[in-house]
């Protein structure tokens, strides 16, 4: 039987590095992009020939960086390779972000064409201040009308990214960006607390006082504000960050929050497949070239690695907790964790699991253990009892 995977593929190219990215990003390198897509459709290749065993994907999400700065061609070319090399099952979930100034009505038949049935939508807000502080290079009209473009083009699901928490947003102008956003009826909203990284542009300005840093209590209002209006929009809360009309919830992250594995390809990429995390150069010349040259039998990682560390049972069994309780409405499942580990969480967790509950931090129901809802935005101490004990 075929082990089940997902695939994420980077795409690294963008225009304008955003005030707020510590993602692997290059800029003004679009002449290394053919180069690029021929070393990521033979890195994808090396790695499914030195698999064991047989694969079969279920996902496939080009995140970024922007794909969308890809052509339909080149998009074909890596879902071709997919099919081919990693058995990508009929009506897998196939997800392009995307920059809402990138999309047009020919690149997203394109697009389309090629398989990709779901687009991400880096909107990020509707305010002026705020795209100006992020250095987006859209505003709200060519957001509403990519996504619009995007429906248009028979699209499967449509997602949109937005961010709050942002030095300067007032209570009002995010209510402002969350209606104006909830009238484009997209299927599915990621909504990320800001989260101010080192080495980002926004990062220096805060630690050097040339802006005030976000305020906590704020975005914890900001996001109870946003849990009301998506629910009363129709939008079901099924993981801490994610939203979505019913049946557009995005396969492909759930796939990660169950903890199963995937094939993390390109540079900086990620991955956690055969007991093994690993991650790949970030540089992109230097990854076109260990890729065009080298070969590999080291099934999972590809002869652009750059680092790997071996998993243990208990550490897996860890991740697969938090992870899972992220899913607030399915929670953690407990049939599946002692089907997968041979050992149940009360045999291993259980004086965790009960310290959390006498707290109000988790709720237990028959076959499923929840986060609280108060604990939503601060589940990181949660999670970290399991690490602890």
């Amino acid at each position: 039987m075929a082990a089940e995977i997902a695939l994420y593929l980077h795409i690294p190219f963008c225009k304008v590095r955003c005030s707020y990215c510590a993602f692997n990003v290059i800029v003004g390198r679009d002449i290394l992009m053919p180069d690029f897509v021929t070393a990521l459709r033979r890195e994808m290749r090396l790695v499914r020939a030195a698999a064991p065993d047989p694969l079969e994907a279920q996902t496939l999400y080009f995140g970024g960086g922007t794909p969308s700065l890809l052509s339909p061609e080149q998009i074909n070319a890596l879902i071709e390779t997919a099919r081919t090399d990693y058995a990508l099952v009929p009506g897998a979930e196939i997800t392009l972000e995307a920059n809402p100034d990138d999309l047009t009505w020919e690149k997203l038949k394109g697009y389309r064409s090629a398989g990709v049935n779901r687009i991400s939508i880096g909107v990020q807000s509707t305010a002026a201040h705020d795209l100006d502080l992020f250095r987006r290079t859209h505003d709200a009209l060519a957001a509403e009308r990519a996504v619009k473009l995007a429906k248009d083009a028979g699209i499967d699901s449509t997602s949109v990214d937005l961010i709050y928490g942002v030095p300067g947003q007032t209570l009002h102008t995010w209510a402002s960006t969350l209606d104006e956003v909830l009238g484009w009826r997209p299927d599915h909203l990621s909504l990320y607390s800001l989260i101010v990284e080192r080495g980002t542009w926004l990062g220096s300005a805060i630690r050097n006082h040339r802006i005030a840093p976000p305020d906590d209590d704020l975005a914890a209002d900001m996001y109870a504000l946003a849990r009301g209006r998506l629910a009363a929009a129709g939008y079901a809360q099924y993981e801490i960050a994610s939203f979505a009309r019913p049946g557009h919830e995005s396969r492909h992250n759930i796939h990660y929050w169950l903890n199963r594995p995937f094939l993390g390809m390109g540079p900086g990429a990620h991955g956690y497949a055969a007991g093994i995390r690993y991650s790949t150069l970030r540089s992109v010349p230097r990854y076109i070239e260990r890729i065009m040259q080298g070969k590999t039998d080291d099934f999972p990682r590809s002869p652009a690695f750059a680092e790997c560390e071996p998993i243990d049972r208990r550490t897996a069994m860890i991740e697969t907790v938090f992870l899972g309780l992220r899913l607030v409405r399915d929670g953690l499942d407990l049939a599946a964790f002692e089907q997968r580990f041979s050992v149940s969480v009360g045999d291993v967790f259980g004086e965790t699991v009960e310290r959390l509950a006498a707290q109000g931090l988790i709720v237990l129901s028959p076959g499923r253990i929840h986060l609280a809802e108060h604990t939503y935005l601060v589940s990181n101490q949660v999670f970290s009892a399991f690490v602890t004990g």
